[in-house]
């Protein structure tokens, strides 16, 4: 079933229609024979887009239902969305806006939930581990006390005991004195690398809730307006309006659609661009810079040298997230006018090297800010084996960031993201 879906899926982008009809049923056909509920979803919404090509709307509408109920029924949620989307490009290709907007808000909700899901299993997993942490460190403590009252007490019972062998009890005085250093040593470093990581913690956590307010403004200052113009268009009196008017208010009803299109596509590149996803770190880094750069107010290059075509998702992401947020703190912070960017490939690392021509400053100090930037930067580089190191001072001109991270080469990053959808 899914060598035939796959071949469908090749002969759709070969412009071979008929051939894929005849793979995609066949896939559907297998499918059902052996239950496989998520495949029969998948297979309809595949034959949905592929009547949607050939513009057979009321087949491809008949088979996008079918999916979308079977999807509803069996809780289906990653399906449920791509079939949400395609519904979404039918109805929009049919001309039927309110469809269209009800699929494309379903669409979206869905996404949200997916996302909100996945945030929050991270954060969960980051508090058990640090709660099991500390009460390992607590363990130890204890351990560390009782040993200590045993060490006292094996000293009082020398001294009372052995008066004599002063010399050897000065020795073993001396042993155990050490031996406790040392193992308050290694708890004050396990203490401090908990502080450490729950600071990391307490930043990722603040970072997200600062993300989740800003996506929250942006929906309700672009797309809640763009939506309350809709339904006031949508809402006029049909009696009262002429056919030329009808076309006008349809006409404003698209125009409204594209604005809500746009403003949604700039949403989901702050989240996540899809260059990023399809084509990778490099191009993705120079979409971002020349989007900062068409503002008028800074200079963004980057430059790409002997860097494999695709790294590990891990790599990739967190990359472009250290280097948007150094960015962003460069633009609100040092008043430079000309941002580089650099990203160079060896046999076994990587090396990145971001520099500006704004205002120096004392790198100690962001050490002691209260401020998450930083602190997400210094997280991001440890999640990835990054070694850090910063070039500035106050009173000149300039800094550099230097990043060095060893090489992890990936095929297929992003895998579930391989196949680039249907755009409209």
């Amino acid at each position: 079933g899914m060598v035939h879906n796959n071949l469908a899926d090749i002969y759709t982008q070969l412009s071979k229609y008929d051939s894929a009809l005849v793979n995609i049923k066949r896939a559907l056909e297998i499918r059902k024979s052996i239950n496989d509920y998520q495949g029969i979803v998948s297979s309809l919404n595949s034959l949905g887009q592929l009547e949607m090509r050939l513009n057979h709307f009321d087949n491809a509408e008949r088979f996008l239902l079918q999916a979308r109920d079977s999807a509803n029924a069996k809780k289906l949620v990653v399906e449920q969305k791509k079939i949400y989307y395609s519904l979404y490009e039918l109805y929009r290709e049919k001309g039927n806006t309110v469809k269209a907007l009800d699929n494309y808000v379903k669409f979206t909700a869905v996404k949200d939930s997916l996302l909100n899901e996945s945030s929050h299993k991270q954060i969960t997993e980051l508090q058990v581990q640090y709660e099991t942490e500390k009460k390992e460190q607590q363990i130890a403590l204890q351990h560390s006390q009782l040993g200590e009252s045993q060490a006292r007490l094996q000293v009082t019972y020398i001294v009372i005991a052995l008066l004599a062998v002063s010399v050897v009890a000065a020795i073993v005085i001396y042993v155990l004195a050490r031996s406790r250093h040392r193992r308050t040593h290694a708890l004050l470093l396990k203490d401090k690398e908990l502080s450490v990581r729950e600071a990391f913690i307490q930043a990722s956590i603040a970072s997200q809730e600062n993300e989740r307010k800003r996506f929250a403004q942006d929906l309700h200052d672009g797309m809640g307006q763009l939506i309350s113009s809709l339904k006031l268009l949508l809402r006029r009196p049909d009696k009262l309006t002429t056919t030329e008017d009808r076309v006008n208010m349809m006409n404003e009803a698209e125009g409204l659609l594209d604005d809500m299109h746009r403003e949604i596509r700039s949403i989901a590149f702050n989240l996540m661009p899809q260059t990023l996803i399809e084509y990778g770190l490099a191009p993705a880094l120079k979409e971002m810079a020349d989007r900062l750069t068409s503002s008028g107010r800074i200079i963004i290059r980057v430059e790409a040298f002997d860097l494999p075509e695709r790294l590990s998702e891990l790599q990739e992401v967190s990359l472009y997230r250290i280097i948007q947020e150094w960015i962003n703190n460069v633009i609100k912070y040092a008043h430079a006018t000309v941002i580089e960017v650099q990203l160079v490939g060896h046999e076994e690392e990587i090396s990145l090297t971001v520099q500006d021509n704004g205002n120096g400053f004392d790198p100690s100090v962001l050490e002691n800010t209260s401020g998450n930037g930083w602190k997400n930067v210094r997280s991001r580089s440890n999640l990835i084996k990054g070694s850090l190191d910063l070039d500035s001072r106050e009173g000149r001109a300039g800094t550099t960031l230097l990043l060095t991270i060893p090489l992890m080469k990936s095929e297929s990053p992003f895998a579930e993201k391989n196949v680039a959808p249907i755009r409209p």
